[in-house]
């Protein structure tokens, strides 16, 4: 979350590209938590205040960090807009495609395991169902028993 969100909670297109940020930094960890010592708000503002910022992720091209580290300015009229964002990436991307070797990301990570996020068992009470109506187009269905 932006410093000023945590602080003032002001919510703007600026606090949107620090959380962009984030998102691209998520991504490039394949999904690792953001800042996973922090245990609250007011410690995270206290981290961000001194100027401290997460680490390149390991397959995390210079180009995009810097990119990511653009969007973590601690004064929001320093970040860029989207639309500068977009002249970033556009940039990258040729780049990118002028030396094909180092145009993607290898993303043969071993898939990891992960639990049930809800109770799979059904216990008759209730049924969720999805029918297909149409290619790409599903109709939801919530029934009570």
């Amino acid at each position: 979350m932006a410093p000023e969100s945590l602080q003032e909670k002001k919510y703007d297109s600026q606090s949107d590209v620090w959380s962009y940020g984030v998102l691209l930094w998520e991504i490039m960890t394949y999904g690792d938590q953001p800042y996973p010592q922090i245990l609250s708000a007011e410690e995270l503002y206290s981290y961000l205040i001194t100027g401290q910022r997460m680490e390149k992720p390991a397959k995390c091209s210079l180009n995009i960090y810097v990119v990511m580290r653009q969007c973590w300015h601690f004064e929001s009229c320093a970040r860029p807009t989207f639309a500068e964002l977009v002249e970033s990436f556009d940039g990258i991307l040729q780049q990118a495609s002028s030396n094909p070797n180092d145009a993607y990301l290898d993303l043969s990570m071993p898939m990891l395991e992960t639990p049930p996020s809800s109770g799979d068992e059904d216990d008759g009470s209730e049924a969720e169902t999805f029918r297909e109506t149409s290619p790409l187009r599903y109709q939801y269905t919530y029934k009570f028993n």
